[in-house]
C-alpha cells in the first residue's frame, strides 16, 4: 500500500453536534492521518463557533475570508480539516453543501463523501484504499457504494463531549 496516495473527505454538516465526534474518530482510526484532506461544508448557528474545535484538540491554522465565504484551516494528527463557515439561514441543501466542497477538490487519489454524524472502524483508511485497489483488477474506476447501518450514539454536549452515562 503506498502511504503517499491521499484522501479526499466531503462532508456536509447542517446544525449537527456529532460533526466533532465524527471528526475525531474519522482522524484517530486512520492508519495515516496525514493523508487525510477534509472539506466541511459547516453551516451552523450562532451557539457554535470554531472555539468547538479548539476545545476538542483541533489546532487552528489559518481563517481566511474570500468572496464572503470564511474557511477555518484546522490540523489534528496530521490530518488537514478546511471548515467552509456557513450561518446555517444562508444553506441551501445538502446538495448545495456537498458541491461548496466538492468544489476545494484538489486531484487528491481517492474520494470519500460522507455524512457529519459517522464512525469509523480501526484502519478505516487503509482497508477503503486496499478493496478499491483489488476492485481495479475488475474495473479501471472503481466505486465503493453503501448507506451505513444506524448506530446509536450516546448524547452530545454542545461542545463536541459525549455527555456521562446517567
Amino acid at each position: 500500500m503506498n502511504l503517499k496516495k491521499t484522501i479526499f473527505v466531503q462532508i456536509p454538516s447542517y446544525r449537527d453536534p456529532q460533526l466533532v465526534p465524527t471528526l475525531k474518530d474519522m482522524i484517530e482510526n486512520a492508519t495515516s492521518p496525514s493523508r487525510l484532506r477534509i472539506v466541511v461544508c459547516w453551516q451552523h448557528g450562532a451557539e457554535q463557533d470554531i472555539q468547538i474545535f479548539e476545545a476538542a484538540g483541533f489546532e487552528l491554522i489559518d481563517t481566511t475570508d474570500k468572496e464572503g465565504t470564511t474557511v477555518h484551516c484546522l490540523r489534528r494528527h496530521g490530518a488537514s480539516i478546511e471548515l467552509i463557515d456557513i450561518d446555517y439561514v444562508h444553506a441551501k441543501g445538502c446538495g448545495w453543501a456537498r458541491n461548496m466542497a466538492q468544489q476545494r477538490y484538489r486531484g487528491e487519489d481517492y474520494n470519500l463523501q460522507i455524512d457529519s454524524h459517522h464512525r469509523f472502524s480501526s484502519d478505516w483508511d487503509a482497508k477503503m484504499m486496499s478493496l478499491l485497489e483489488l476492485l481495479k483488477a475488475r474495473s479501471p474506476k472503481p466505486l465503493l457504494t453503501g448507506y451505513p447501518p444506524a448506530s446509536i450514539l450516546a448524547p452530545t454536549l454542545r461542545d463536541g463531549r459525549n455527555s456521562p452515562p446517567q
